[in-house]
């Protein structure tokens, strides 16, 4: 492996399955850490397709079939203007960071090391948060402070 974070038991066995040219299905669920997962298969299992059409059963032959297949249909019917499958990711996270997640977990969750995750999206943990932050921090001083002062009375 050219990365040097140690796959989870699921991960091993996903790759393992996939390995031995069997069908492979994964439940992902947003937010459940399953983008290391499908992005180990699709990295390690050279050539293979990780997504199959419902309908055949057999991997898509192109991106665009999906797209006009589902994507599209779904985004018109939910009132969404048409925007690319890749920019879910972009969505994701900066709504993770908008809910005050930290970076370090949010890079693990799109397979990214901190510094290039943070590199791409520093811009959304500045801003609206920083009230919060300020407020974090004065409190863990102020609870460090009083620590500190009953340590020397003891």
């Amino acid at each position: 492996m050219s990365t040097s974070i140690k796959p989870t038991q699921e991960q091993h066995a996903v790759l393992e399955a996939a390995r031995r040219g069997g069908n492979l299905k994964i439940k992902a669920y947003a937010g459940a850490g399953k983008t290391s997962t499908l992005q180990r298969v699709f990295t390690q299992v050279a050539g293979g397709r990780v997504f199959q059409d419902p309908r055949s059963g057999k991997p898509w032959h192109s991106e665009e079939a999906f797209q006009r297949v589902y994507w599209a249909r779904i985004l018109k019917r939910l009132g969404i203007r048409y925007r690319r499958p890749y920019n879910m990711r972009h969505s994701y996270a900066t709504s993770m960071l908008m809910a005050a997640m930290t970076p370090a977990f949010c890079a693990r969750q799109l397979g990214h090391t901190v510094e290039m995750f943070l590199r791409t999206y520093a811009k959304w943990i500045d801003g609206s948060q920083n009230d919060l932050e300020m407020a974090r921090l004065e409190s863990a001083l102020a609870v460090s402070d009083a620590s500190s002062r009953t340590a020397k009375l003891s």
